[in-house]
């Protein structure tokens, strides 16, 4: 009791202003850390979408968010087959769609996807970026900067997946193997022969993307110890 009777006192008053100001403090900072990450998660979604429509001509005019999209078809996959539900949320659903359609509802001309393993890279290099740019140094050195944005650019690179109505319909792959199918299947002359050349490169498509995105997480891991 004469605990709490204390807290009332007149000299507590100077020590419960400095616990609200420490939490007031703590709170600005968690906000200001969401905020920038969520600028860098939007920053990436940016650059790969006007990349793709500067390289096709045209830009994005729809984004979806398939999970809330087909909300209502989730209980009723519950309900039959939990597993099912989960696996296809997990292996095939995109978590977000950035889309250029021929006049904003037609048919689609490409399509940036995001199933949840890509969704998750994206979350992640946000986080991390944002991590390393809060730090409490004054300033972060540029080798520093560039190693984070080398790492977060392999590790964008590494996830992202793009369709195209050009070439290829039949689902999202990777923007890497899409882009070499897309030349290979053009009929324009061209001095590397991608037709022939397509179909040799084809099974190292998986290797190189792993091998991209553990060198991007491991520049980023090298740029964190650098700064300890």
């Amino acid at each position: 009791m004469s605990r709490f009777l204390s807290l009332f006192s007149p000299g507590s008053v100077p020590a419960i202003n400095r616990v609200g100001r420490k939490h007031a403090a703590d709170a600005l900072g968690r906000l200001r850390m969401a905020s920038l990450g969520l600028l860098l998660f939007a920053i990436g979604l940016m650059v790969e979408a006007a990349g793709i429509a500067l390289w096709q001509g045209s830009f994005p005019n729809y984004l979806v968010i398939p999970p809330l999209t087909h909300a209502s078809l989730w209980p009723v996959l519950w309900e039959s087959n939990p597993l099912h539900m989960i696996l296809y949320l997990v292996q095939t659903e995109s978590w977000l769609l950035i889309e250029s359609r021929q006049g904003g509802a037609g048919g689609q001309i490409w399509g940036l996807y995001y199933p949840l393993p890509s969704f998750l890279v994206h979350v992640l290099a946000a986080g991390l970026g944002t991590r390393l740019l809060m730090r409490p140094e004054p300033h972060c050195p540029r080798r520093h900067l560039r190693l984070i944005l080398a790492g977060l650019c392999l590790l964008l690179l590494s996830a992202a997946e793009i369709q195209l109505a050009v070439c290829c319909t039949s689902g999202s792959d990777w923007i890497v193997q899409v882009m070499l199918k897309s030349l290979a299947l053009e009929q324009t002359g061209q001095m590397v022969n991608w037709r022939a050349l397509y179909p040799q490169l084809e099974p190292w498509f998986v290797g190189l993307r792993t091998l991209l995105a553990l060198g991007g997480a491991g520049l980023l891991l090298l740029a964190t110890l650098r700064r300890r």
